[in-house]
């Protein structure tokens, strides 16, 4: 029986895909996923055809933590690439749209994880992901907001985005459907919004907060 193996489960865009696939594959596919945890306690396990590798930082603030993010971004993706060798695995790098559009710390490292992916293995997939917003997202721009500690000048600026609800499906069919395509851009929808902090406060954030 060939196996799915699934690394951050316990993250966001993890734990939601998860979910997803509890709905919407049939018992006996989901029952062939694997998370990490679960690889773990069971390392010999054989027959692992595809690798979707969500684990890693996911905002700016997680690089204030210097051994955090070398474990988590560097050290893990490289040996989920040698785990992809190993079972001649398709692997599947949930990367960032940063990766072409930042010069910061957080785009360079995506685009590094990338080009080290692209330069050892034959089987690959690069997911390009735009900015993911949902009120129960606790990191990035949302936790900010819910902690009151955006500048209120900041307040007009816009940012590009989907919604959770509008981003799932296509997430999940690049991870499950088999493309052609090395690099995925999933920020390339009709669901692709625009709008300023103020406005994804109002969306986002509940009532009972912003009477805080």
């Amino acid at each position: 029986m060939k196996r799915i193996l699934i690394t951050g489960e316990n993250g966001y865009l993890g734990k939601h895909l998860l979910e997803y696939c509890k709905r919407y594959l049939s018992d006996s596919l989901y029952k062939r996923i694997l998370t990490y945890s679960e690889y773990l306690s069971n390392p010999n396990i054989f027959n692992i055809c595809r690798i979707i590798h969500l684990g890693g930082v996911s905002c700016k603030t997680d690089f204030e933590n210097v051994k955090k993010t070398s474990n988590s971004m560097i050290d893990f993706t490289l040996e989920i690439v040698e785990l992809a060798k190993k079972h001649k695995s398709l692997l599947i790098f949930a990367s960032s749209m940063a990766a072409e559009k930042q010069l910061d710390i957080y785009g360079t490292y995506k685009r590094m994880l990338e080009f080290y992916i692209s330069s050892n293995l034959e089987k690959y997939r690069i997911l390009r992901i735009p900015r993911i917003y949902s009120e129960d997202r606790e990191k990035g721009l949302i936790q900010n907001l819910k902690d009151d500690i955006v500048p209120k000048e900041d307040y007009k600026k816009k940012i590009q985005f989907l919604d959770l609800k509008n981003f799932i499906h296509p997430f999940f069919e690049s991870c499950f459907n088999n493309y052609r395509e090395r690099v995925i851009h999933l920020n390339e929808s009709k669901y692709l919004e625009f709008l300023s902090i103020k406005d994804i406060k109002g969306r986002y954030i509940c009532e009972n907060l912003l009477e805080v």
